[in-house]
């Protein structure tokens, strides 16, 4: 049965609407109840990873820091692709299934397909399977106001309801960034570092606040912008959820973080009047592709 799932109330901090298959009457917590142990950061790690790449991908939409007072709204869209090698780990079995066995499972971004060992005096141990999700999309409105102290501040907002009676998602985010080339005088590129942060709640599965420090260098023209930036990137998930087992109930609490801290971005803008577009790829052991636009003026 096709269902669409709200992959961050569950696994991180910004939702995004992911379509994925699963079994008949199966659910979300089908699969994040399997894992209560060692088992459970590996296996959502690469959610982790992949959405924080997203959000911070295309922050920044224009290299230049005007001198005169500017304002920018746009709704920027990303998608990620996640690697092969996010797609499975080295899952443990663990309680009091003998022989201790270890496979390679699905992470909750790879295959569908559980795995079924069978152990002594015919235990069962399963290994669920995830969603197997071939992209992540995220989208988010941004407005930006700049020109003075060679400065510009960036502000984001979004809410929505996960559903089923889960609450809702709670997403803002604010930075800024400071023109080190104002300071010079007719400077061959423009430089520039920043820092944003955004903070991220999901109904009762997932609290989040993510930073990003950057260094940003490239030329802005009347037309065209061009801009490569390298940036170091922080997020410490809480995520809760419950498991249910055939007599017991567990409430389980993972504190988490981004295994890949280094992004480095490289994007394209094109201007026409106040109208605006740009684009950015990011590498962090992964690709995520952003593409925005919006008013300039």
């Amino acid at each position: 049965m096709r269902k669409t799932i709200l992959a961050m109330a569950v696994l991180l901090g910004c939702m995004a609407k992911i379509t994925g298959q699963t079994g008949p009457g199966s659910s979300i917590n089908d699969f994040l109840d399997g894992y209560i142990g060692t088992n459970a950061r590996p296996y959502l790690q690469p959610a982790v990873d992949i959405l924080t790449a997203n959000i911070n991908t295309g922050v920044w939409d224009w290299t230049a820091i005007p001198d005169k007072v500017y304002f920018r709204i746009k709704v920027n869209g990303m998608i990620s692709y996640p690697s092969e090698s996010m797609q499975t780990f080295t899952a443990h079995t663990s309680g009091d299934f003998m022989p201790e066995t270890s496979v390679i499972a699905p992470t909750v971004i790879g295959s569908e397909e559980s795995i079924v060992i069978y152990g002594e005096n015919k235990a069962i141990y399963v290994f669920p399977g995830g969603f197997d999700v071939d992209k992540v999309i995220l989208g988010t409105p941004q407005v930006t106001i700049g020109g003075f102290w060679n400065m510009e501040l960036s502000a984001r907002f979004l809410t929505m309801d996960i559903g089923q009676d889960k609450g809702k998602v709670d997403f803002y985010g604010i930075g800024g960034r400071y023109g080190i080339s104002g300071l010079l005088d007719d400077p061959p590129v423009d430089f520039s570092v920043g820092y944003f942060y955004h903070h991220i709640k999901a109904g009762t599965y997932v609290r989040t606040s993510q930073h990003l420090l950057s260094l940003m260098v490239g030329k802005s023209g009347k037309i065209f912008d061009g801009h490569i930036s390298l940036a170091y990137q922080v997020a410490n998930p809480q995520l809760h959820y419950v498991y249910e087992d055939v007599d017991l109930t567990y409430n389980v609490d993972l504190d988490m973080q981004n295994n890949n801290p280094f992004i480095a971005e490289a994007g394209l803008g094109v201007r026409l009047g106040p109208v605006f577009v740009n684009g950015a790829v990011s590498w962090a052991r992964f690709y995520t592709f952003s593409l925005g636009g919006g008013v300039f003026f």
